[in-house]
């Protein structure tokens, strides 16, 4: 209570306080020897202030909230014992003390002895009104019960005001808050104090166990507070967390909606509660858009669930992006959490879509850079066979060029063109069972033949290597690699290329000692025109399309192709593709 405004905290405590006064006063007059048995009222209060040790608090809001205690079983077995002053002062010196235990401020120490204390003179009122509660009768029983029955009331009413004044609730809440269990518990703790007392008024040596039997008996009734309390912060939590919480029973039925579940899909608990999960993904048109994102594959053991992708349509039709993640309850059912990424997913689309806008107008100036290369070949060479008279040598070694560069050129757009097909999903390979040894065999030689100052060294085991596959392809694959290995050696040495048959799928490698790849620009070796940028490869020629190209055609025949390299060390670039069935 120590967030409460000084205006409405002060006055409410001293309007306490002075009625728990005027109550000990109303006790005083109608006991004959408060004092009778001190060492009684002694005992009771320490076991009051002991009990503190173990009290169990419930937070209503913010550093609000009430701590249970089991004191209506000391008030019963007390009034069964001694004179209803000393009762009083009982309680008043055992809250008093358990309140310094628990380093509570002076305020708060004085509003709930206040309390107490009150709500103790007003149920020895009533004992005595109904005939007293120190006889040995059925009546003096039931005239306890009765004046316990009042204790709760006042308690209740006092508690209910200080926290609605506070702001911690209405008084209705405070009031009428979980009766069921309040009053159970309040029937436990009056009938252990029932037992207790008319145990001790026959023998009062019994009263040291009874005390400690009720000790021992009040913890194991306070699991139910202890309960409540990890529940409420549980839904705290729940309802204070930005994403969406939804527990579902056994029958896959939602039982909980939060707060933040309506916030993301705009519906209320009130339209969901009760329903199917399936009625519910109609209600928000839930589309599962894709699998977990394969970067974070590696994140979940083998059959753990992965989260879901959903779009889905909020109540006020704004497409929404949501992971849900899922997983059982101890008691059964499940709970999903649905977190809200609908703002990254813009913020990935806005930045594909200018990665996309730079890769466009870079597309079109490279294109435009290749083309012109080979055109202005062309066109030179011709205009000066056309303006001016050479002898038969010239004009040969003209045309001859001219031929070159037309082929490069037809070369150039047969790139761009497969590369627009994979674009589209019209990127297609002929199959048929080949022996990939020979393809490597053949392009081995042909690279042999154009590179002679290195040294290509073949590793293959002598078997045939069976892939299904378009061997046109296929020589382009092996082609491209063997060129790149050559093309970025410029100063000769040994090219490696090696075939095997690893796992159920055949792998070629092609591996060289010459320049190697910057690790900075690793990630963009297969983007199409990109081109490594250091002073070596300044000299060398290319379209940068070679690689692109290549990846196509291996992730069209269903395999996979990588690398290894070091700058200043060489590179090794190898693909898969599945190994054909035995026939």
């Amino acid at each position: 209570m120590s967030a409460m405004p000084s205006r409405y905290l002060r006055p409410y405590v001293a309007a306490v306080s002075l009625l728990a006064l005027a109550g000990l006063s109303a006790l005083a007059t109608i006991s004959d020897d408060p004092l009778d048995r001190a060492w009684l009222i002694a005992a009771f209060a320490a076991v009051i202030a002991a009990e503190h040790l173990f009290e169990t608090r419930i937070v209503w809001k913010g550093a609000e909230g009430e701590s249970t205690f089991h004191e209506e079983s000391f008030l019963v077995a007390m009034a069964l014992l001694a004179p209803p002053l000393a009762v009083g002062l009982a309680f008043a010196a055992g809250f008093l003390a358990g309140g310094l235990i628990s380093r509570r401020g002076p305020l708060k120490i004085l509003f709930n002895a206040s309390t107490m204390v009150l709500g103790a003179a007003v149920a020895l009122l009533v004992m005595e009104a109904l005939g007293g509660a120190r006889a040995d009768t059925p009546r003096a029983a039931l005239a306890v019960v009765a004046g316990a029955a009042a204790y709760v009331v006042v308690n209740r009413i006092a508690v209910s005001g200080v926290l609605a004044l506070a702001g911690a609730g209405s008084f209705r809440r405070g009031l009428f808050d979980d009766p069921g269990a309040r009053a159970l518990v309040a029937a436990g703790d009056v009938s252990l104090g029932l037992l207790a007392g008319l145990a001790a008024q026959v023998h009062l040596w019994t009263l040291p166990f009874a005390l400690a039997a009720l000790l021992a008996l009040h913890f194991t009734l306070s699991g139910d507070v202890r309960a409540r309390a990890q529940q409420q912060r549980l839904a705290e939590l729940v309802a204070s967390t930005s994403d969406g919480i939804v527990s579902l029973d056994r029958n896959e039925r939602v039982t909980s909606w939060n707060p933040a579940s309506k916030e993301i899909t705009g519906y209320a608990a009130s339209r969901v509660l009760g329903a199917p999960l399936a009625e519910v993904y109609a209600l928000l048109h839930a589309e599962e858009a894709e699998a977990a994102d394969e970067r974070e594959a590696d994140l979940y053991e083998e059959g753990e669930r992965r989260p879901q992708v959903l779009r889905i349509r909020a109540e006020d039709g704004a497409t929404r992006w949501l992971t849900v993640s899922r997983a059982p309850l101890p008691e059964g059912g499940d709970v999903l959490v649905l977190r809200d990424d609908t703002t990254r997913r813009q913020i990935d689309e806005l930045r594909a879509q200018e990665e996309r806008e730079l890769l466009r107008s870079g597309l079109v100036a490279n294109v435009s850079h290749e083309l012109r290369t080979p055109l202005t070949s062309i066109l030179g060479f011709t205009q000066t066979l056309l303006r001016h008279e050479t002898d038969d040598e010239t004009r040969r070694r003209y045309l001859s060029i001219v031929e070159q560069e037309g082929e490069r050129l037809r070369h150039l757009i047969d790139v761009l063109l497969d590369l627009r097909s994979g674009e589209e999903g019209r990127f297609t390979v002929a199959r048929e069972r080949l022996d990939l040894a020979d393809v490597v065999d053949e392009e081995v030689e042909l690279a042999a033949a154009q590179a002679p100052a290195h040294a290509l060294r073949k590793e293959l085991d002598g078997r045939p290597l069976w892939v299904d596959g378009d061997a046109r392809r296929l020589r382009q694959v092996v082609s491209n690699l063997l060129s790149n290995a050559v093309k970025y050696s410029p100063g000769g040495g040994d090219v490696t290329i090696a075939a095997a048959r690893v796992d159920g799928r055949v792998r070629v490698s092609v591996t060289d000692s010459g320049l190697g790849i910057p690790a900075a620009q690793q990630q963009q070796i297969f983007t199409r025109f990109f081109r490594v940028e250091t002073p070596e490869r300044r000299e060398i020629g290319g379209s940068g399309l070679g690689l692109a190209l290549t990846r196509e055609i291996v992730e069209a025949h269903g395999g996979r192709i990588g690398f290894e390299s070091a700058e200043g060390r060489g590179s090794t670039f190898f693909f898969e593709l599945p190994e054909a069935a035995a026939t």
